[in-house]
């Protein structure tokens, strides 16, 4: 898990200014990059939530590598159709179908 940094106080301000542009202090630069690993992290998270929230559609019954280990899914089967709410559990599917 990434964590944040301490914001640097006022005396850790300093910029300078150069040909090639602003050099942030050392204490900035370690907070903005720790801030990025942050919002990385939870742009990971978001994105793991929804494919974890999308319906899955698919011909047929659900399979083990529809669903990762420990995860459940809303699958829908296109023959039925029918619906369910299928965990993984340990490689063996749970399912309650759902009306």
């Amino acid at each position: 898990m990434a964590s944040l940094s301490t914001l640097p106080g006022p005396s850790d301000a300093v910029v300078t200014q150069t040909s090639q542009g602003v050099v942030l202090t050392l204490a900035y630069y370690q907070f903005l990059k720790s801030l990025i690993g942050v919002v990385a992290e939870k742009n990971d998270q978001i994105a793991d939530l929804q494919a974890r929230t999308q319906l899955v559609v698919k011909t047929g019954a659900p399979a083990v590598g529809d669903v990762p280990a420990g995860q459940f899914r809303v699958i829908k089967n296109t023959t039925g159709p029918t619906y369910s709410l299928v965990l993984n559990d340990d490689a063996t599917l749970k399912s309650v179908a759902l009306t």
